[in-house]
């Protein structure tokens, strides 16, 4: 393999990563990219030169010539040298923020990028104990102490590794404390049907217990206390969407969700959707949008309502083509479907502090509603094929105060006459 530079020939080993460093990647906006080599291999640099039998990288070392037969991929940046810098730039260079930055190194495969880091945090704070835990240094007393040898890279990202691991045990076990304090909550308070609960404080003060309670594991934890329907009342159904209702993350829009189109009690599901109205999310329409086009009628009709009760002018497309049941499709998803593609829209993660670390818990939907979905329990919502669907009339009279009724060409006349904002021309 050709360099050219200082180096003429050298062999091409069988397996090789080459990372470019920060003076050879050019000017600022210069893209650096990925070479995947038959061999197994890959080089990482600028493209300088991109044609004929051979194409011209550069790298540390001079402009590399390699071969086309040897090239099995080239996949565009960013490369782990541009996202490294990426994340160095992000904040000043403080003590703490080197050992952050050496951790990353390791997770991404940069070692020797970790001891600068290390050297630079002791370099700013020699008592940094974040840093000197980092480049293997112990405390004994009140003194420090270098350990026999440092720890070599694949033991420090097996460490990094049984750290995630231990932490996420740790959310699991935090996670299942918060839903015995909060079932025991429930019981005490929020039950209902006077007795204890009456006596205690009843709902007001099952509420204001609630509302103390400041973690972010609390939300989860609700969700799957609250919403069991075998033992759960309405007020503390009402008072879940409340708490779902106040909360800006993912998890929370995902039950609501979930609560506004699948709980069977009507009051619940009608809370819900009025939550999701005062959100200015648009994703929240697009969800209810893709819902109209399930195969289970039920939900259909559900979303519909919600969607009435958002006013969304760009929903009523999918609503005139939703006015009939259509003839059954294969095509069409199903409840479950339906709830994956949600869960993949708002995936934001609750991060738990742990220590000095932070655990990320998925997003996901915890009221109990799902679990029905998942077992197959949830009734197919079967309907008759071209029956009207009275909630999608009434949630376009909502939107368009238009009436109708269920002629699909005289609301198309109309769709015709008055398209949604996003599809008039400036």
């Amino acid at each position: 393999m050709r360099f050219e530079g200082r180096i003429r020939w050298v062999a091409w080993p069988a397996a090789c990563t080459v990372v470019v460093a920060a003076a050879l990647c050019a000017g600022p906006g210069v893209r650096a990219d990925v070479i995947h080599l038959t061999s197994g291999g890959t080089v990482e640099g600028v493209v300088v030169e991109d044609g004929g039998d051979v194409l011209r990288l550069r790298t540390p070392s001079g402009v590399l010539g390699i071969p086309r037969r040897v090239i099995a991929a080239k996949v565009p940046g960013p490369t782990r040298w541009t996202r490294y810098q990426r994340e160095k730039s992000g904040s000043p260079l403080t003590a703490v923020r080197h050992v952050e930055l050496a951790r990353w190194c390791v997770e991404n495969g940069l070692p020797r990028h970790r001891q600068e880091h290390l050297r630079e945090a002791l370099a700013l704070d020699p008592t940094c104990a974040e840093a000197l835990l980092e480049a293997g240094y112990l405390p004994v007393g009140e003194v420090w102490i270098k350990a026999a040898s440092p720890p070599a890279p694949e033991q420090l990202e097996q460490a990094a590794v049984a750290r995630r691991e231990r932490n996420r045990k740790i959310v699991e076990q935090l996670l299942r404390g918060w839903r015995l304090r909060i079932r025991a909550l429930y019981e005490a308070h929020l039950k209902g049907g006077g007795g204890r609960s009456s006596s205690r404080g009843g709902l007001a003060e099952g509420r204001r217990r609630l509302w103390a309670l400041d973690d972010p594991l609390v939300l989860p934890a609700a969700c799957g206390v609250l919403s069991d329907r075998d033992s759960r009342s309405s007020a503390a159904g009402r008072l879940l969407v409340e708490l779902l209702g106040e909360s800006e993350t993912d998890t929370a829009i995902l039950n609501l969700l979930a609560l506004g189109l699948l709980d069977e009690e009507e009051t619940i599901r009608a809370a819900a959707a009025e939550a999701l109205a005062e959100r200015e999310d648009p994703g929240i329409a697009r969800q209810l949008r893709s819902a109209l086009a399930c195969r289970n009628d039920r939900l259909v009709r559900r979303a519909a309502k919600a969607l009435g009760l958002m006013r969304d002018r760009s929903a009523v497309p999918e609503l005139i083509e939703a006015l009939h049941v259509p003839r059954p499709s294969p095509q069409a998803p199903d409840v479950k479907q339906v709830f994956e593609a949600a869960t993949a829209a708002f995936a934001e993660p609750i991060i738990v502090p742990i220590g000095e670390d932070g655990a990320a818990y998925p997003s996901s939907i915890a009221v109990i509603a799902l679990e029905r979905v998942i077992s197959g329990r949830v009734s197919k919502g079967r309907a008759r094929s071209g029956a009207p669907r009275t909630e999608v009339q009434e949630a376009l009279i909502a939107i368009t105060g238009q009436n109708h009724g269920f002629n699909e060409a005289a609301w198309r006349a109309w769709l015709r006459a008055n398209p949604p904002p996003s599809q008039v021309e400036p």
